[in-house]
């Protein structure tokens, strides 16, 4: 058991709040933890200008704590879930995602005016593309100015400038007791917020199996194991797959109860064109896992029997093997991979 953990934030006071949420739910399970944060300033604390429309990489607000992450410097990561790139790096995983403390978007206006009690050409600021898109469509007489920074700060610039309101997250506003602000939660009709809107992150080397188990305590995601066949390598495509393009909703491990050698040479070249190495992604054996309840074990043309895991569900995937090694072929079963997920897991609806 670990006794203490540097754990890696953005120096904002609303991402602090963020990391002593995170710490409360892992003291009530590990008081013995003593925890220690480390501040950083990520390209999107530094670069406050450059609308957010216009930015070209997406670990803008995620890049020097991931840094940090793979320096070693810290253990654990938070971020806001939203911030985190659609792929996660190589070396690292989103080992859990709270839910939402409030999913809603909200208007904070001048003088208490709700959305359709703003005058005709209000000047709203916000600083999201598709929050700029929505309210548009909402109302095509609005002026959508652009507005950066923290929350204290785009309410300063609301207060001390000719914006009629602004559009911003409810979970920000409450987890800095600014709630009373809110004039109006705005229906999902008009704004549909991002997925994860008021969910946290938390990011971790995937290498460090205690910890990734150790965080993964305060996961709302849905679980997956997959289960080992001689072919092991597709059961690690596809918990890669799920692990670095579809975290959001999914977390994955694979285990067996065998050892196997090295990664086949076709798998890592194709997930390294998916954006992902693997050259150092090992087999984890049952006893690594042992506590942890899964919604779904997953088999893949694989009749060795499975211990027993609480699960609410076990699929068998039919998948047919390469019998001839081209990477034609391992293009093909990452497709399949994929439309699995797709068609088969997200098709059983949201929890």
């Amino acid at each position: 058991m670990f006794k203490k953990l540097r754990i890696g934030t953005r120096d904002s006071k609303l991402a602090i709040r963020q990391t002593e949420e995170i710490i409360n739910l892992y003291k009530e399970r590990y008081p013995e933890i003593i925890f220690d944060i480390k501040k950083y300033k990520t390209s999107g604390d530094y670069d406050k200008t450059i609308p957010l429309a216009e930015v070209n990489r997406q670990n803008f607000f995620t890049d020097t704590i991931e840094e940090a992450l793979l320096k070693n410097e810290i253990e654990i990561a938070v971020h806001s879930a939203k911030d985190l790139p659609d792929i996660i790096p190589s070396g690292l995983v989103i080992s859990a995602v709270t839910k939402a403390i409030d999913p809603y978007d909200v208007l904070v206006s001048k003088n208490n005016l709700k959305l359709d009690e703003l005058p005709k050409g209000a000047k709203i600021g916000t600083s999201s593309k598709l929050r700029k898109e929505q309210l548009k469509k909402y109302r095509s007489d609005l002026e959508i100015i652009d507005i950066r920074g923290n929350i204290e700060e785009r309410l300063f610039t609301l207060y001390n400038s000719d914006m009629d309101g602004i559009v911003i997250a409810a979970a920000g506003l409450i987890r800095l007791g600014l709630e009373k602000g809110i004039t109006q939660r705005i229906s999902f009709d008009i704004l549909k917020p991002h997925p994860l809107q008021g969910s946290l992150a938390i990011e971790v080397k995937k290498d460090n199996m205690e910890l990734v188990n150790l965080t993964n305590s305060i996961d709302a995601r849905e679980k997956i194991l997959f289960v080992c066949s001689e072919y092991s390598y597709i059961s690690q495509m596809a918990e890669t797959i799920i692990n670095h393009l579809y975290w959001p909703r999914f977390f994955a491990y694979t285990a067996s109860s065998k050892q196997y050698g090295s990664i086949n040479f076709f798998a890592l070249k194709v997930m390294k064109e998916k954006g992902v190495d693997i050259s150092v992604q090992g087999i984890k054996s049952f006893d690594d896992i042992q506590g942890i309840n899964f919604d779904y074990i997953i088999t893949i043309g694989y009749n060795e029997v499975c211990p027993y895991y609480p699960t609410v569900k076990r699929i068998s995937w039919d998948i047919s093997y390469p019998k001839v090694e081209k990477i034609e072929f391992f293009r093909r079963i990452c497709e399949e991979i994929e439309n699995k997920i797709r068609e088969g897991l997200f098709s059983r609806g949201e929890k």
